[in-house]
């Protein structure tokens, strides 16, 4: 039995994606079986008493040092890194 070229692509590309929909559907039962058991709770937050603002005492420092950090981490020239805006992530 001979196969033509376009056969062949065809046969292929058909294993590959009915394999693929076989580790879809296997990872869809695993994931139901895995997550039926356990209920998730909520994680109790403690409340702060006092909410004051937090006030930074060397800001120009800090901005030196968190520009330094971005510098180095992207690799661009210092003189090209303009913080605008520092926020608390609560």
């Amino acid at each position: 039995m001979q196969f033509d070229d376009l056969q062949i692509v065809f046969i292929g590309l058909s294993v590959v994606f009915v394999g693929l929909l076989f580790i879809v559907l296997l990872c869809t039962v695993f994931g139901l079986f895995s997550s039926s058991g356990k209920k998730k709770t909520p994680i109790a937050v403690p409340e702060t008493a006092d909410k004051t603002e937090h006030v930074i005492e060397n800001r120009e420092e800090l901005l030196v040092c968190i520009a330094a950090a971005v510098s180095e981490y992207t690799g661009k020239n210092l003189d090209g890194i303009k913080i605008l805006n520092i926020k608390e992530i609560d």
